[in-house]
């Protein structure tokens, strides 16, 4: 009788234990911080720092992000700032870097009202930006799947270049 309390008491206990498990946290992954490595105007011209060192991070396999602005001439306290990861990049002639974006939709705020809206515009937006200032773009309109694709063409703003730190 001794040895099926002994057993029972056992198995009572590893059930215990099981259900009761150390409680461990797990950390999160820290949020890299991003530091600026090159910018250059809307021709290619570089307005801040190194184009080879931004070509020896994505050699070397590093993330890239890319960000650019735009505001108003007669109101520069009106605008928008983006800033997105490039998902495919591409060193063409050992001199320049080209940004593919994730696709995204276009967007349209209305800055002038006390609360700041965003409005989503039904187009899918695909965007290869690169350091000679230029953007390749195909757009998707939603709901009709009709497509359009633009060439080459000056992007019209400045573009920073970010890798992390």
């Amino acid at each position: 009788m001794n040895h099926l309390k002994t057993s029972t008491a056992i198995f009572v206990c590893t059930i215990l234990m099981a259900c009761v498990q150390p409680h461990t946290t797990t950390k999160a992954t820290p949020t890299p911080q991003w530091k600026l490595v090159y910018k250059n105007d809307t021709y290619g011209k570089p307005l801040f720092g190194d184009k080879e060192a931004l070509l020896e991070l994505v050699r070397n396999g590093s993330p890239i992000r890319v960000g650019w602005s735009s505001f108003r001439k007669n109101d520069p306290t009106k605008g928008v700032e983006h800033t997105i990861d490039a998902d495919f990049l591409t060193i063409a002639n050992k001199t320049e870097v080209f940004a593919q974006l994730k696709p995204f939709y276009g967007q349209r705020p209305d800055l002038t009202s006390d609360t700041i809206t965003f409005t989503l515009i039904p187009t899918k937006l695909s965007w290869i930006l690169g350091t000679n200032g230029t953007r390749q773009s195909m757009n998707i309109k939603q709901g009709d799947s009709i497509v359009t694709s633009q060439e080459s063409e000056p992007f019209g703003y400045d573009i920073s270049w970010y890798a992390p730190q």
